[in-house]
C-alpha cells in the first residue's frame, strides 16, 4: 500500500500537519521588526537637512492575546486529528479495494478457465461432427451449426480473458504497482 501515490499524499499531509502543530510554541516567541525610512526635503529648511533617514527596531513580546494562540493551537490539533482519521479511513478502504481486486482476479480466473475448457470441448464437437459428415452420418447444416457454436464459445472465452486482464490491472492499481 505504501507504493500508492494517494497514500503517500496522505502521509505527507499528516507529516505537515504534525509539524505545524508541533511548531505552535513559536507563537509565543517575541517578534523583531525593523523599518528604514529615507526622506528628501526640497527645498531644505534652515533647521532641516535636505536628506535624512530614520531606522526603527521594534521588539514585541506577546503578553495578552485573548486566547488567540490557544485557539489556533486547538485548531491545528483538530486539523491533525482529522488527517489521522482520513488516513485510517483510507487504509481501510485501500485494504478493502485490494481484497476485492484479489477476489475478482480469482473469480475471473475460474471463469476464464471454464470458458477455455468449453471452447476446447466445442472444437472437439466440431471435429466429431466433421468426421460424422465425411462418413455420411450427418448433414452439412449440423457441421455449420457446430462451427457457429464453437465460434460463439471462443468469443465468450476471449471476453473472459479480457475480464481477467482488467481484473489483474485493477489489482495492480489497488496495490500501487501500476504505473511504476
Amino acid at each position: 500500500m505504501t507504493n500508492r501515490t494517494d497514500f503517500q499524499l496522505i502521509l505527507a499531509r499528516e507529516a505537515a500537519a504534525q509539524r505545524v502543530y508541533s511548531d505552535s510554541w513559536k507563537d509565543r516567541l517575541p517578534s523583531l521588526t525593523t523599518a528604514f525610512t529615507a526622506s528628501l526635503l526640497e527645498p531644505p529648511g534652515v533647521f532641516a537637512k535636505a536628506f535624512s533617514w530614520r531606522a526603527q527596531v521594534l521588539f514585541a513580546v506577546p503578553l495578552l492575546d485573548s486566547g488567540l494562540r490557544a485557539g489556533e493551537k486547538a485548531q491545528r490539533l483538530a486539523d491533525l486529528n482529522t488527517i489521522k482519521f482520513e488516513r485510517a479511513n483510507f487504509e481501510r478502504e485501500a485494504a478493502s479495494e485490494i481484497r476485492l481486486a484479489r477476489d475478482s482476479v480469482a473469480s475471473t480466473t475460474r471463469a476464464f478457465t471454464q470458458a477455455r475448457q468449453a471452447a476446447d470441448r466445442a472444437n472437439q464437437v466440431v471435429m466429431i461432427t466433421d468426421v460424422a459428415f465425411r462418413e455420411g452420418a450427418s448433414t452439412n447444416i449440423e457441421v455449420l451449426d457446430a462451427q457457429r457454436q464453437a465460434r460463439d464459445v471462443e468469443t465468450q472465452a476471449a471476453i473472459a480473458e479480457d475480464a481477467l486482464k482488467r481484473a489483474q490491472l485493477d489489482l495492480l492499481v489497488a496495490l500501487g504497482r501500476f504505473p511504476q
